[in-house]
């Protein structure tokens, strides 16, 4: 048998311990409620950067009841269909790729099937595939992203970019290939990396198959489209042992109905071979190719076996994106054994657990359902702005003119609107909403009130033109706590900072913990005191001291990491900006004014620091993360401290205000 590990297993084993600068999850079902209570207390008890999800916007069972994370409905695909966990630490990273969804089923109750791959100093012979793995994102899976969350993805790509670049490559060949299908079909590469189309047998492991079913995952096929089981033997020939069927066909079925198209594949007669699934067994849900290369004058055998996220669909492997399904699957070459896939077969248990199906016309197909379609407009993004109480949307394209947009939030089971505005010429709205985070009366922590909101295309005459729900995202996911904001209100900003330049930040369980001794404790009438530190300046200045300094020294020991440049400058700038406001009444004005030039000088040795093409690409990343914006902010601030005692310390933190947006708008001082 080979070596087993739960998919849950494989996520929480990597670098234990170790803070991750990225985790990104494809997904086509979504259960948030499991995913939040099964993954993320474990995997964010440690410091993780970004946290990414980009599902299928139909296959959602239950949505997050929490904004650690972001989650994103793919917008392109009219099905989103990779199975991937990918996590990326300051030194390697870890890609699980499989044909599980997140979702309690998929970790815990069915039949998965997948590999994980894992790029490290002491592990480079899966390099090839990570770097195709890097194309992927930045590339086919960036075209499903929008606004806010595209920016996301990058940060993802800069962090898997970073570790790749320290590795070289392994001498050998290697033996995966990564294949998805945003530029080409999925079977096309699998035809184009055999060294002959003679098969000696092939083995099919799949749960889902043509025509459309009651509850479908692939679009509907164009009226010339034929059996994905048709091409197979129109592209193959087949040279497989006397009296044998070539074609070995593993499926689901319960009581006599399976997803097989029974009326499609009687005309194929005995060239293929069908097993049905003991239904005592975990369900199917597994998908699997294995291929026999026939021995022959001028030909050599081979073994090769694709898995991941494809059905044996025309969808899955003949179609593309936006009108074929989304895939992800590895294709890998397998040593060449006496016994063919024979081994292979009974290695994953399929010989014990599927029995032969004498009559296949007793079977009865599943009914077909409505396929999904393409959409050409709607909602492809929603981020809160906690700071300036902005909701950010971005749509699949420009509305037209005089439309306007409204979002809803969803509150004791009805719709609210929150807010509205023009959004006619325009692909990205900003608009102000109202009453979607609150300060709780009780706890006095910010609070969001909604996990789905439901945002609306208003057309001049006053008739809905699309509407759709999207998933709540906020732009500070690491400060929240399911949806409460406790990052500002378990620490003073001085405190973040010191943890920040330490490494060692409040973990998720050490929030939970908090929060719920909060809301114990208002419960009771008790008043429990945050821990302020302002009154002793003396530590205050030494936490903002020694959290710069931390940051900056990582930064300095690696001045071509654009990943480390683009982290630190986010979070400097985000502290100046906050520092800037009145969100802390207990900051005094010196307090305020020092921790202001501080982060100022801290950004501008940042950049000073860094290595010549990161600093080129400073205005480039400025850009992204909405530096200017933030800077410009704190320099409007500091032109209006007034009080003669720090006019001159303000006008010296505004030479440095300026200082860095020269540094960030030309990529030099």
């Amino acid at each position: 048998m080979p070596e087993t590990l739960s998919v849950r297993d494989a996520l929480l084993s990597f670098a234990a311990g170790e803070p991750l600068r990225a985790a990104l999850f494809l997904t086509y079902s979504f259960d948030g409620r499991w995913f939040d209570e099964a993954i993320i207390p474990e995997l964010c008890e440690r410091q993780i950067g970004t946290t990414v999800i980009i599902r299928d916007r139909n296959a959602v069972a239950s949505e997050a009841s929490t904004v650690r994370y972001r989650k994103v409905n793919a917008s392109r695909s009219a099905v989103f269909h990779p199975k991937l966990a990918l996590l990326v630490s300051d030194d390697s990273a870890r890609a699980v790729i499989s044909s599980a969804n997140l979702t309690r089923a998929g970790f815990e109750r069915q039949r998965e099937l997948g590999r994980v791959f894992d790029l490290a100093p002491s592990a480079l012979s899966d390099r090839t595939l990570f770097s195709s793995l890097l194309d992927y994102l930045e590339t086919g899976l960036a075209t499903e992203v929008r606004g806010d969350s595209a920016r996301e993805l990058a940060e993802v790509g800069h962090a898997l970019g970073d570790v790749l670049r320290r590795f070289r490559g392994a001498p050998t060949a290697p033996v995966h290939a990564l294949l998805h299908n945003y530029t080409q079909p999925i079977w096309a590469q699998v035809l184009a990396r055999m060294p002959h189309r003679s098969l000696r047998r092939i083995v099919i492991v799949s749960p889902f198959f043509e025509p459309d079913r009651k509850h479908p995952e692939d679009p509907a096929l164009s009226p010339g489209e034929g059996s994905i089981f048709g091409q197979l033997l129109q592209d193959f020939t087949f040279e497989s042992p006397k009296e044998e069927s070539p074609v070995h066909v593993f499926f689901r079925q319960s009581e006599g109905r399976t997803e097989l198209p029974v009326r499609k594949l009687a005309r194929f007669g005995k060239r293929l071979a069908f097993y049905a699934q003991d239904e005592r067994e975990p369900a199917l849900h597994a998908k699997l190719l294995l291929l026999e290369g026939a021995k022959g004058h001028g030909r050599e055998p081979f073994a090769f076996v694709l898995y991941g996220s494809p059905n044996f669909t025309t969808a899955g492997l003949l179609n593309r994106p936006p009108h074929g399904n989304s895939e992800l699957a590895v294709l890998t070459k397998l040593p060449v054994t006496g016994e063919g896939l024979r081994r292979a077969v009974s290695a994953l248990d399929l010989d014990r657990c599927f029995l032969p199906v004498e009559n296949l016309r007793a079977l009865k197909t599943e009914p077909s359902g409505k396929p999904p379609t393409v959409r050409s407009q709607g909602i492809a993004d929603t981020t809160y702005h906690v700071a300036d109480q902005m909701l950010r949307v971005s749509l699949l394209d420009v509305a037209p003119p005089g439309t306007r947009i409204r979002v809803l939030l969803q509150r004791d089971g009805a719709w609210t609107k929150i807010g509205e505005a023009d959004a006619g010429g325009l692909a990205d709205i900003t608009l102000s909403v109202t009453g979607l985070a609150e300060i709780d009366g009780r706890a006095k922590i910010l609070e969001i009130r909604g996990a789905i909101l439901r945002v609306e295309l208003v057309a001049e005459d006053g008739s809905v033109t699309a509407s759709e729900a999207s998933p709540v995202n906020v732009d500070v996911p690491q400060d929240f706590c399911g949806m409460s904001r406790v990052g500002a209100a378990l620490l003073t900003l001085d405190e973040r900072i010191a943890r920040a330049g330490a490494g060692t930040p409040p973990t998720y369980r050490e929030q939970q913990k908090w929060l719920e001794a909060r809301k114990a404790q208002e419960s009771t009438g008790g008043v429990m005191g945050v821990a302020t530190h302002q009154a002793d300046l003396d530590r205050f200045y030494r936490n903002v001291h020694c959290g710069l300094r931390g940051i900056l020294m990582r930064a300095k020991r690696v001045p071509a990491s654009e990943f480390t440049a683009r982290r630190s400058l986010d979070e400097i700038t985000r502290w100046a900006f906050e520092a800037a406001g009145d969100s802390d009444p207990a900051l005094t004005g010196e307090c305020r004014l020092f921790l202001v030039d501080r982060l100022l000088q801290g950004a501008c040795a940042l950049i000073d620091n860094s290595s010549p093409a990161v600093k080129a690409r400073a205005p480039a990343i400025a850009t992204d993360l909405g530096v200017l914006e933030r800077v410009s902010s704190v320099l409007t601030w500091l032109e209006g401290v007034k009080e003669p005692a720090l006019a001159l310390y303000a006008s010296a933190s505004r030479a440095n205000a300026k200082r860095l947006l020269a540094a960030v708008r030309d990529g030099a001082h």
